[in-house]
């Protein structure tokens, strides 16, 4: 008997926008990465194709004729919760790109839009999508009571540990981090070798000013413990999207050349794991005003 083989079924992506020259561009590159590609240039033949078919991913532009590009992700999302929006636009401010938000939107990318960051956004979303449908037949049988969020990001790791050294600028020093993985909803913890004191990456914790008032570095500080000049680190960590690690380090993390490059390389040595829970991304959806701000 002639065994049937599983042909993996290709991802949908939708793109709706009234500009020819985009349809057809966009329609092509995503075609060359072998996703199977839709257009439409207004509601009536989106819907129409929502119809005939199963869409995974949509590009909406915000400025389309006769009709709300937000009207129409409002529908979307009500009509077709599983498939994620992306909203497109060229002149839409701020104000609109956080109502898409609120309303469902996954991402807004400014026009015009590189192939770059139209292959990253694909393959941002799709591939989630696989894991996360991976890891739900997976774990069918685990009763696990996990937060109904918005936008569902796993939470991440690394994969091995690994040791970064380097010089101690406010301590005149040579020293090193050890970074360890950290089991889910850890967060960032760092540990004070010395004292094993553990210090949590929060706002409560962060420190700015030594006793002068002058500004040295961001430290983290728990009792008369501190971790000093942890900009760079942290930066490194939150663009390579760790969530969960231990950091063990013996006062101050170290300065290699002033930049956050030599982190984010041992983050890439180390590698990542992405875990069985998720994270709520922040979104500031209100004016938030720093220090006098002058009328005139």
């Amino acid at each position: 008997m002639e065994k049937v083989k599983n042909v993996k079924t290709k991802n949908s992506v939708l793109i709706i926008d009234d500009e020819e020259d985009i349809l057809s561009s966009c329609k092509a590159v995503l075609e060359d990465e072998d996703y199977d590609v839709e257009t439409a240039k207004n509601y009536e033949e989106a819907m129409k194709i929502f119809e005939s078919k199963k869409i995974d991913l949509v590009f909406l532009d915000v400025w389309l004729p006769n009709v709300d590009g937000l009207d129409i992700l409002s529908n979307i999302k009500e009509k077709y919760p599983n498939t994620t929006v992306i909203m497109m636009s060229g002149h839409a401010g701020v104000e609109t790109a956080v109502r898409a938000t609120k309303m469902g939107a996954y991402d807004f990318l400014e026009k015009p839009i590189s192939i770059s960051k139209l292959l990253s956004s694909c393959d941002e979303v799709l591939n989630k999508k696989e894991n996360n449908n991976e890891t739900e037949i997976n774990h069918s049988n685990n009763n696990h009571n996990k937060s109904k969020l918005k936008y569902k990001i796993p939470q991440r790791t690394i994969a091995k540990s690994v040791v970064v050294s380097g010089f101690a600028l406010m301590e005149g020093r040579k020293t090193a981090l050890t970074l360890v993985p950290a089991e889910v909803n850890t967060g960032i913890v760092f540990v004070d070798i010395n004292s094993n004191t553990h210090i949590k990456l929060s706002h409560e914790n962060i420190l700015s000013k030594d006793k002068s008032g002058a500004v040295n570095s961001t430290a983290l500080i728990s009792g008369n413990r501190h971790i000093k000049t942890t900009e760079h680190f942290l930066a490194a960590l939150h663009m390579m999207g760790i969530t969960n690690l231990i950091v063990k380090c013996d006062g101050e993390v170290p300065n290699v050349d002033g930049s956050a490059l030599v982190f984010c390389d041992a983050l890439k040595e180390a590698g990542y794991i992405e875990q069985e829970d998720y994270i709520e991304p922040i979104v500031i959806d209100r004016e938030l005003v720093y220090g006098k701000v002058d009328d005139n």
